[in-house]
């Protein structure tokens, strides 16, 4: 069944007592992931360790293709008690293998699916959207209206006010992702304090200004292998910034990536090695930067922070066509990816 966006929050908070499964998709990864945690804790009862959350990478998938089921059905270490399973990048591939389980699904265990843009024809869509006890909420990028009543409303629940001006320039360098949203309007609050009374000064000095947002998206989701929605974002930021910047970023995050790979063996705590990878990655990336980890090898990695040397040269030397190579590097960046960036 499909969940409208008036009935969403609803949903969540009263999820039925028949649903197995829950598909998230959309362009706007922040609001899934949101979406993603709020299901959480409502169906576990804010209840999560290690053996009632489980999440499952499209390469564990494809190397174990029953291993949705075996998850699913296995006894947990505390007895009979709720369990989730999370699909981080679910595809059109996972269809019958969901439909399979849907026959005989485990009882108290929620599986949710997420995946990038569906279109209507997606076979994985279209099944979540008509099965009796699968549902589909799609989560899109909001519009310059969603975002200002989303931020007015998170400021009036906070009791602050803001002039005209200011909202408008939030709504103009916010909403490409939920995630950033709420992490600005944070950093924001955190700065006035008990200071009610929002300006334009004060958000211009918070704020952190388009490029490094869009370099970030850039980061997380092209090394996510969300190739449209990087492509988005390079063209956003190529209208303030140069190509041999945006080369340069890419070339920097592949040294923070090659960096967790080549040592993740050495630490027993994945997230005390993302402390020491410098620049810090930022805490709302932290569950993207380990998809990363799961997508990529050092090997692979290290071939492409070859392909951006190279990348840059090229690029220096066609300063007319700089945007151009740029732009069709990630139109093709997905074959590159599975070439080992080869051409």
């Amino acid at each position: 069944m499909k969940i409208s966006p008036s009935r969403v929050e609803g949903f969540i908070k009263n999820i039925p007592n028949n649903v197995a499964i829950i598909l998230l998709y959309g362009k706007d990864e922040g609001l899934i992931q949101e979406r993603c945690a709020q299901i959480k804790a409502s169906y576990l009862n804010n209840q999560f360790n290690d053996d009632n959350v489980i999440n499952i990478y499209h390469n564990q998938f494809k190397e174990n293709l029953d291993i949705i089921s075996n998850n699913a059905f296995s006894d947990s270490l505390f007895g009979s008690v709720r369990k989730i399973i999370v699909l981080k990048q679910a595809k059109d591939s996972y269809t019958k293998f969901l439909q399979a389980y849907a026959k005989t699904h485990a009882k108290d265990t929620l599986i949710i699916a997420i995946s990038d843009d569906l279109t209507p024809s997606s076979s994985l869509r279209k099944f979540a959207e008509k099965s009796d006890i699968s549902y589909a909420i799609p989560s899109y990028i909001d519009t310059l209206e969603t975002l200002r009543k989303f931020i007015y409303s998170r400021l009036y629940l906070n009791n602050y006010k803001i002039t005209p001006d200011a909202i408008t320039y939030l709504t103009v360098n916010l909403g490409l992702d939920r995630a950033i949203t709420n992490n600005e309007l944070n950093k924001l609050l955190l700065y006035k304090g008990d200071d009610k009374q929002i300006t334009i000064a004060d958000v211009q000095k918070v704020i952190a200004d388009n490029s490094s947002i869009f370099i970030d998206k850039i980061h997380f989701s092209l090394f996510n292998l969300k190739i449209e929605e990087a492509y988005i974002n390079l063209i956003r930021i190529l209208e303030e910034e140069t190509p041999v910047f945006v080369v340069r970023a890419l070339a920097n995050h592949s040294y923070r990536l090659s960096y967790a790979l080549a040592y993740k063996n050495t630490f027993t705590n994945i997230d005390e090695l993302i402390k020491k990878i410098s620049p810090p990655i930022l805490f709302l990336y932290i569950p993207k930067f380990k998809e990363q980890m799961n997508i990529w090898n050092i090997n692979k990695i290290q071939k492409f922070a070859n392909y951006l040397i190279k990348k840059e040269i090229e690029v220096k030397l066609n300063s007319n066509l700089a945007g151009t190579l740029l732009k069709q590097m990630f139109i093709t960046f997905e074959k590159l990816f599975y070439d080992d960036f080869s051409n």
